[in-house]
């Protein structure tokens, strides 16, 4: 590649670089909002949304009862001594 070929991309690639992005950044999708955490009723809201039959809307809640029932982990809290 020539030098005179090399400056015409550098100098495009700046163009390109410089104008703004003429596509957006908006996402036409449909979304559905739930409250922050997890609760019986965001488990109930789901299986709602979603047409699930209550037998499986039986089993996610019994699953969600046994796992509240779990202790939080200790993920990573380093002991240090005091010296």
């Amino acid at each position: 590649m020539s030098e005179k070929q090399v400056y015409e991309s550098d100098a495009i690639l700046e163009e390109i670089v410089a104008s703004p992005y003429k596509y957006g950044f908006k996402t036409d999708i449909e979304m559905e909002e739930f409250p922050k955490g997890i609760t019986i009723q965001t488990v109930r809201d789901i299986s709602k949304k979603k047409g699930e039959p209550n037998f499986l809307l039986n089993f996610r809640e019994r699953a969600f009862r046994l796992w509240q029932k779990n202790a939080n982990p200790k993920l990573g809290l380093p002991q240090y001594s005091k010296h």
